[in-house]
C-alpha cells in the first residue's frame, strides 16, 4: 500500500457540502492522512437557481466542475452527496468509498407546524423534486406543488417568504445543519420513499488514482451495499432527472431488502416493488426488482412523464 502524506479534497461551497467534506476529512485523518486541503467550487447548479435542472444539464450540474478538477489534478478526491451523482458515472471516474449513511428519510418543514394530513386543502408545498411531488400528490392530490430550489437554509427562507405551507427536505441535511427544531413531520419511507443514495456521502476519484486501497479503508460496507443496490435499481430503470423514482435498501445481518418505486408526475399512478435476499446478491436483487417493476405498467408511466424539473438535492 502506497503511503499518502497529503491530499486535496474538492467540495461545493454550500454549508452542507462543506460540513460533508469536513466529515470526510475527519475520516481520512483516522487512517493517518493529516495534511488535507479543501478546495471549494461553485457549480453550475449552484449559480443557476431559477431554471429546471433538465434545462441546464441535469444532475451533473452539481458534479461537473469537481470532475474537471479531478481530471486536471487540481484535486485528488471529490466529495459529494451520493444522490447528486448521476448513474452511470462517466467512464473516467469511480466512487472509491461511501461514508456511513445518516437517516435517509424525508422531512416536512412547515412554518405553521402542519403535517401532511393537517394542511388545508389546496395548500402550497415547495419542492422541485418530481419524486417528492409525485408521492405528495398520491397522498394529497389537492396540494399545490410550487417549485423552489436552493440549499437547506435558502429553501426554508423561501418557504417563509412565499407563505408556503411547507417544503420537503432530506432529514440528513437538516440534521447536519442542526435544524431539527424546524421539522414538523418525519416521513415513513412507506409514505415518502427516499431518493437512491439519500443521506450518504460519496468520495469520487479518477480510475487512475494511485491510492485506492488506502482510501477504500474508510468505506462503510453496509452503506455501500445499500446505496449501490439503490443506484443499480435506478440505473436499470434508466432513471434520470425527469423520472420520479425512489429506492430504499436496508441490510439486516446477512439479508438485504430493497423497496423501489416509480410514479407518474401527477401521483395518479404509483408502482412499488419489494425484493429480499442475501447481502452478497445485492446487485442481482436490484436488477431483478427493476425488471419486475418494468412489468407492472411502468413503461406507460415513463412514456407519460411530462417535462419538468427534478432536483433531489437542491
Amino acid at each position: 500500500m502506497m503511503k499518502l502524506n497529503s491530499i486535496t479534497l474538492g467540495s461545493r461551497k454550500s454549508k452542507l457540502a462543506i460540513w460533508q467534506t469536513e466529515h470526510a476529512k475527519d475520516k481520512l485523518k483516522e487512517i493517518g492522512i493529516h495534511n488535507i486541503e479543501i478546495v471549494l467550487f461553485t457549480t453550475q447548479g449552484d449559480k443557476n437557481l431559477t431554471q429546471c435542472l433538465t434545462e441546464i444539464g441535469g444532475k451533473g450540474v452539481f458534479t461537473q466542475e469537481l470532475e474537471y478538477s479531478l481530471l486536471n489534478g487540481k484535486i485528488d478526491i471529490a466529495v459529494h452527496s451520493l444522490k447528486d451523482l448521476p448513474v452511470p458515472l462517466p467512464d473516467q471516474f469511480k466512487i472509491i468509498a461511501v461514508l456511513e449513511r445518516e437517516d435517509s428519510r424525508d422531512v416536512l418543514i412547515s412554518p405553521k407546524n402542519y403535517t401532511i394530513n393537517t394542511m388545508p386543502k389546496g395548500a402550497k408545498i415547495g419542492t422541485s423534486s418530481l419524486r417528492r411531488k409525485a408521492q405528495l400528490l398520491a397522498i394529497r392530490p389537492d396540494l399545490n406543488i410550487v417549485p423552489i430550489r436552493g440549499n437547506v437554509q435558502t429553501r426554508i427562507a423561501k418557504c417563509i417568504k412565499n407563505n408556503l405551507a411547507g417544503t420537503i427536505l432530506a432529514y440528513a441535511g437538516v440534521k447536519r445543519m442542526k435544524m431539527e427544531s424546524s421539522i414538523s413531520e418525519i416521513f415513513d419511507p412507506e409514505i415518502m420513499m427516499p431518493a437512491p443514495g439519500q443521506g450518504a456521502i460519496a468520495l469520487e476519484v479518477t480510475k487512475t488514482f494511485k491510492h485506492s486501497k488506502l482510501i477504500e479503508s474508510v468505506n462503510h460496507v453496509k452503506t455501500f451495499i445499500e446505496t449501490f443496490a439503490e443506484r443499480y435499481f435506478l440505473e436499470a430503470l434508466d432513471g434520470g432527472c425527469q423520472t420520479p423514482i425512489a429506492a430504499n435498501a436496508v441490510v439486516t445481518n446477512s439479508t438485504i431488502q430493497l423497496n423501489g418505486l416509480i410514479a407518474s408526475v401527477d401521483g395518479t399512478k404509483v408502482v412499488k416493488i419489494s425484493k429480499k435476499g442475501k447481502v452478497e446478491d445485492y446487485k442481482n436483487i436490484a436488477l431483478s426488482a427493476a425488471g419486475e417493476i418494468k412489468q407492472k405498467d411502468c413503461y406507460n408511466i415513463l412514456s407519460g412523464i411530462s417535462k419538468g424539473c427534478s432536483n433531489e438535492k437542491r
